[in-house]
């Protein structure tokens, strides 16, 4: 597990944005060959495939030894890191402040024991995949072809909510439908002391911000449907003596169905069209898609239980509201997402720094469980497909 830790704070030192992985890809693709694989690069970018092939007696025929993808997401994010570690990252204004780092160095840590004992009755495909946070680098993998041919896919990720030791998950959807909603707000200005005749873009705004809140507590049944409706920015104004003639705001929405988000979609509208009729001023509503529901799906979702199970403490997972482009994958063919426990248990929760904080940090004792996870979950698969050549 040395080497784990090792590739984990070299690559925390290196964090690099979506789409610009360049470092980040060529000590992947090192460490790779450094095995004797033969990774694949520049895939969907910066990204990079790697096959491995059944270690078997006898001739295996790609078209029917099941082709298994693990896939670790490998982008930083532009936060100023804070940790005051001594592999702390290099570069200004850049961190892994996500857990990638960890993520690659599992995979890291898994390849090298496939590669030296490789699955009997099944291929790998390992997937070092580019511009997770917010950019969608999954679309550009699967045209790419990261997908061709795998019949099965696995994600992890490393989860400061969760103690070490601790592997979570669960059946159908687990992480939410992400939209951004843009309302832009045209009134009519004039001088603060005179506001007779304006329709003033701040208080239409202002109401919107408290009347938006509905949309979710009287709109949807949040116990049984989580949603979230987060107004993130409020801009308006040029000066404190004048009645501002527009304004936009700028948040965010979370669903676990498509149909709670057609539900806050009609909710918006319907506010905001009310309010409009109150104040005046013109009120334009639009809705930016972003990563549909990660959903996972029941047969691997039951190989994920089996493998976590036999390496660490399982937990039923509850449903995040943040949002993950492994839902892409999931979209083409079956696969599961599960969560590696990363925080300290001797931290308490609130202590913790947890991710896209300055000061996160993960417990490097996960690492060992999520290598463990892969190779645990290969072995169980590997098993299988002997019991049903049998």
């Amino acid at each position: 597990m040395e080497k784990v830790v090792a590739d984990r704070r070299a690559l925390h030192r290196i964090p690099e944005p979506a789409r610009e992985e360049r470092l980040t890809a060529a000590y992947l693709e090192t460490a790779l060959r450094d095995m004797g694989l033969a990774p694949r690069c520049g895939v969907g970018g910066f990204g990079i495939l790697c096959d491995l092939e059944s270690g078997g007696p006898g001739p295996h025929d790609p078209g029917t030894s099941p082709l298994i993808a693990l896939r670790a997401d490998i982008d930083g994010i532009r936060v100023e890191e804070r940790t005051g570690l001594p592999f702390a990252s290099t570069h200004p204004g850049l961190m892994h402040a996500c857990g990638h780092d960890g993520h690659m160095a599992i995979l890291l840590g898994a390849a090298r024991l496939f590669a030296a004992n490789p699955p009997m009755h099944l291929r790998l495909r390992l997937i070092f995949q580019p511009a997770e946070e917010q950019h969608g680098g999954a679309r550009d993998m699967i045209r790419d072809g990261a997908l061709a041919g795998v019949d099965r896919i696995f994600g992890a990720h490393l989860w400061s909510w969760l103690p070490t030791g601790t592997v979570a998950s669960c059946d159908g959807a687990m992480m939410a439908q992400t939209e951004r909603v843009t309302i832009d707000i045209t009134g009519r200005g004039g001088h603060a002391a005179l506001p007779r005749g304006t329709a003033d873009a701040v208080v239409t705004a202002s109401l919107l911000v408290t009347a938006l809140q509905t949309a979710v507590s009287r709109g949807v049944n949040p116990p049984a449907e989580p949603a979230i409706l987060t107004i993130g920015e409020l801009h308006a104004g040029s000066a404190p003596n004048v009645i501002a003639a527009s304004a936009r705001l700028n948040g965010t929405l979370r669903a676990l169905s498509g149909e709670v988000m057609e539900t806050l979609r009609a909710s918006i509208r319907r506010i905001c069209a009310g309010i409009a009729a109150t104040t005046g001023a013109t009120i334009e509503v639009t809705f930016i898609s972003g990563y549909p529901a990660l959903v996972n799906h029941t047969d691997p979702f039951g190989q994920v239980c089996a493998a976590a199970t036999a390496v660490a403490d399982f937990a039923q997972a509850v449903p995040v509201m943040a949002g993950e482009d492994f839902s892409y994958y999931l979209q083409q063919i079956p696969g599961c997402f599960f969560f590696v426990g990363a925080g300290d248990p001797a931290i308490p929760v609130e202590h913790r720094g947890h991710h896209h904080e300055p000061v996160f940090d993960l417990d490097e004792r996960a690492l060992a469980v999520g290598v463990s996870m892969w190779h645990q979950l290969v072995r169980n698969l590997d098993y299988l497909r002997l019991s049903a050549m049998a």
